[in-house]
């Protein structure tokens, strides 16, 4: 039974996941993913568009990332929207298209290669 209430349909319960992106209509899905982003987290948004917070220490005037291990509770609350970001991706690709970014450190970085994935198809 086909249903015409868009809430109940599996192609748009924007709601509570994002829209899924198995390889085909790219710009459409780029799309809806930045509104679905945006407006779940939009600090997760910042980090995919601007990239992740790192914390660091300073030592005698240089800058290192800090291990893991040092992190602060405050540092981990502003490493968590990049965190949240590759995991609303993640939710959002078939596993063909996961392939191509399951190794990236950041969900910016994920973003740039769907692009240039995308891209490639393309042409």
């Amino acid at each position: 039974m086909t249903s015409n209430n868009i809430i109940d349909s599996d192609e748009d319960d924007f709601g509570t996941r994002p829209p899924f992106f198995n390889g085909e209509k790219y710009y459409i899905w780029k799309h809806r993913m930045q509104i679905f982003v945006q407006g779940t987290d939009f600090d997760a948004w910042k980090a995919l568009e601007h990239g992740p917070f790192v914390p660091i220490h300073i030592v005698d005037g240089f800058t290192k990332p800090k291990p893991k291990s040092e992190w602060t509770n405050d540092d981990k609350k502003k490493v968590h929207p990049d965190s949240r970001a590759k995991h609303l991706i993640s939710c959002a690709l078939c596993n063909d298209e996961f392939s191509n970014v399951m190794y990236c450190e950041t969900a910016q970085k994920c973003g740039i290669l769907c692009e240039i994935f995308m891209r490639e198809l393309v042409k």
